[in-house]
Formats: C-alpha cells, sequence, structure tokens
C-alpha cells in the first residue's frame, strides 16, 4: 500500500485495517507485504478513494502512463468490491503461469485465448487478436478466457 510511511493518512490506516482483515480469511488472495518491491498490486489512496493497479506501474515515478490498467476508484470500506477485483487478478494471473510454466504444462497441451464478449451474456465472444499496437482493449468491454486442454495425458 503506497504512502505507508511517514505520509501515511487515517484514509491510509483505515485501508490498511480493511485489506488487513481481508487477509485474515483462508480463501483470500490477498496477502499484504511490507516492501512493495515483493507486491504484485498496490493500493493508492486519494482522498476517501482507493485504486488498485500493478506494482510496475504504480512504482513509476509521476502519473502512470496513459492507458495503464488500473481497478476503481472504491470507497475506502468498500472491500468486498476490492477483493473481488484482487480475486479476478489473481485467478487470471495463475492461470497465465500455468499455461506458460514447462515444468507444468510438459504434458499437457493448453491453449489459452482471450475472447471479447459482446456483453455479460455472450458465453462464446470472439477471438482476440494482437494488432500493431497490441492488444487494445476499451474501458467497460468484457473480455473473458477460454482455456482449452487438448491433452491426452491421464493426469490432467
Amino acid at each position: 500500500m503506497e504512502g505507508a510511511d511517514k505520509d501515511e493518512t487515517d484514509a491510509h490506516r483505515r485501508l490498511r485495517a480493511s485489506l488487513q482483515e481481508i487477509a485474515k480469511n483462508a480463501d483470500s488472495p490477498i496477502e499484504l507485504v511490507e516492501d512493495a518491491g515483493r507486491a504484485d498490486m498496490l493500493a493508492r489512496v486519494k482522498g476517501e478513494q482507493v485504486y488498485l493497479m500493478a506494482a510496475d506501474v504504480a512504482q513509476l515515478a509521476g502519473k502512470p502512463p496513459l492507458r495503464s490498467a488500473f481497478f476503481g476508484p472504491f470507497a475506502l470500506d468498500d472491500t468486498a468490491k476490492m477483493q473481488e477485483v484482487v480475486t479476478h487478478v489473481a485467478r487470471a494471473r495463475n492461470l497465465l503461469r500455468l499455461a506458460s510454466d514447462p515444468a507444468t504444462s510438459a504434458g499437457t497441451e493448453l491453449k489459452v485465448e482471450m475472447v471479447k464478449l459482446k456483453d455479460k451474456l455472450d458465453k462464446k465472444g470472439e477471438p482476440i487478436i494482437w494488432g500493431p499496437k497490441g492488444i487494445v482493449l476499451e474501458p467497460r468491454e468484457w473480455i473473458a478466457w477460454r482455456v482449452t486442454n487438448s491433452s491426452q495425458s491421464p493426469w490432467m
């Protein structure tokens, strides 16, 4: 959590207490770390609002670059919504680690595909194609991950 030093405000202390409560749950993906270099995500407090962002982006000097991924704003006491977002991010990161780790994928044939959905009811989606600017997503677009395991291994 940024600002957790001499510049810590009441808002920082309230957020820290809320996050500590979430971290106590056995199924929580949140683990508070003192060293920001070990964090995957940081919470940035602005007034009475909280933004969550990737630690590497949050640690850049000045404002994050345009189109940097962040989540929020959240009210300081909206820990349920923050936990939901962090859980989704953790699941996506774990899926990417699983798909890219040669040790776990040696006997499997996982295909991971990002798809754009028409709306939240769309169950099929269309594959997102890497373009000249990479993958460009707009705010409020619905996306999903399609994972296909074509392995013949009985272990997967």
